[in-house]
């Protein structure tokens, strides 16, 4: 459960597609444009021109990348200079810390605000009730103190990374919180939002039409670099295809650097992906459109992984995630073997870290200690929390069921 990719295979129109693409001859296997092939920059533009409400243009403001961290690494790369600061609202993807050190920057984290995790009698009620697992927003939702977002901004400030749905706690963040942001965005013009929305289409919730996108607000365009990635939407994790999207003035730097750092990504891949666009309104498996089956196979596993929380003998607590490929789960009532303190080490690991080691060696279970998905001044605030992935099928639930008992 520690592994955050899912344990089946991507659409078999992904696959046919590359295939296909990879057997057309000797030009279609040489160096493209370095933003991108212009066929699937084309099918980008027209998917997204949908999701952005603009028409965007596909050779001035996307940049296809190999993976969206490369999009990441190359929006940080682009904007910072020595002593710059980047903002990220925690937990975060842990990557955004190296990245900005990489480019010389100074990193600030924001903490976000769980309530008191749900027991796993208040689960119990409901599976036994045969209701709906449902996100609650009194019992569930993580939330920003915006005063300390304010405090934590000033001249230095360069990038806020803005993660919607958030890795690793599964909040979206709603329309007014976004809006919030951005109003105090307006006393900081330097500040540039990236948007990293690569969990776009992993959500529980059938009400929701699509994520609210920061780059939609009133005049929040010009100050966004949105990230998506290929191998989230087709549960192809390895396939590294992501993309930046944005303004041309912000775009135009990382098409330069994505140059010199790959030159181009590899052309089949890239006309497999917009093949795979292209046949994702389809019906799907009985569904209307593969991201309509996307999303309730998520939730299905999502679910599955709250029923072996619930009904397994560790005395967890947890919170029902609105979007993501993970649960987070509190552990501070599980007493475990202090020896997990220094196992194998003269250092003093923190609970989070003792906790999984032992998980892992004793129950045969691994998850990830909270601590790395937070600022250094902040580990403090996930040391008795874990995340465990729910992108898996019922057979691997079987079994963690059984490392559960």
């Amino acid at each position: 459960m520690v592994s955050g990719f899912p344990n089946w295979d991507p659409p078999q129109f992904l696959i046919d597609s590359i295939q296909t693409h990879l057997k057309k001859g000797n030009s279609i296997n040489q160096s493209t444009l370095s933003n991108g092939h212009p066929f699937f920059l084309e099918t980008l533009a027209s998917h997204y021109s949908l999701k952005y409400n603009r028409k965007i243009n596909p050779m001035t403001e996307i940049c296809v990348t190999p993976g969206a961290n490369y999009a990441i690494n190359h929006s940080i790369l682009s904007l910072l200079e020595e002593g710059d600061e980047v903002v990220a609202l925690e937990p975060f993807y842990p990557e955004y810390l190296p990245e900005t050190y990489i480019a010389g920057g100074i990193f600030k984290g924001v903490p976000l605000t769980p309530p008191p995790a749900r027991s796993r009698e208040d689960y119990r009620k409901i599976f036994e009730s045969n209701e709906e697992i449902e996100f609650n927003k009194e019992q569930d939702e993580w939330k920003l103190d915006l005063k300390k977002f304010r405090e934590a901004l000033n001249e230095r400030t360069r990038v806020l990374i803005l993660n919607n749905p958030n890795n690793p706690t599964g909040k979206i963040f709603t329309v007014d919180e976004l809006q919030e942001i951005a109003n105090i965005l307006l006393d900081f013009p330097r500040v540039i939002v990236v948007s990293d929305e690569v969990y776009e289409n992993v959500y529980f919730d059938e009400k929701i039409q699509d994520i609210p996108r920061f780059a939609n607000l009133p005049n929040m365009w010009e100050r966004t670099i949105n990230i998506l990635s290929a191998g989230k939407i087709y549960s192809a994790t390895g396939m590294r295809v992501g993309w930046a999207l944005g303004p041309p003035y912000l775009i135009e730097p990382i098409i330069q650097i994505n140059s010199i750092n790959l030159g181009s990504l590899y052309s089949p891949i890239q006309l497999g992906v917009a093949d795979a666009f292209l046949k994702s309104g389809d019906n799907y498996r009985g569904e209307k459109t593969f991201f309509d089956w996307s999303r309730k196979h998520y939730l299905k596993g999502r679910n599955r992984l709250l029923k072996s929380l619930t009904y397994g003998n560790m005395d967890f607590k947890y919170w029902t995630p609105q979007a993501g490929y993970f649960v987070l789960a509190d552990f501070k009532n599980i007493k475990f073997d202090e020896k997990y303190y220094h196992f194998e080490s003269e250092k003093k690991y923190s609970s989070d870290y003792a906790f999984a080691l032992w998980l892992g060696n004793e129950k045969k279970a691994v998850g990830v200690p909270m601590s790395v998905f937070y600022s250094p001044e902040n580990k403090h605030l996930g040391e008795n929390l874990i995340r465990f992935a729910c992108c898996k099928t019922e057979e691997y639930f079987k079994e963690v069921d059984s490392k559960f008992l």
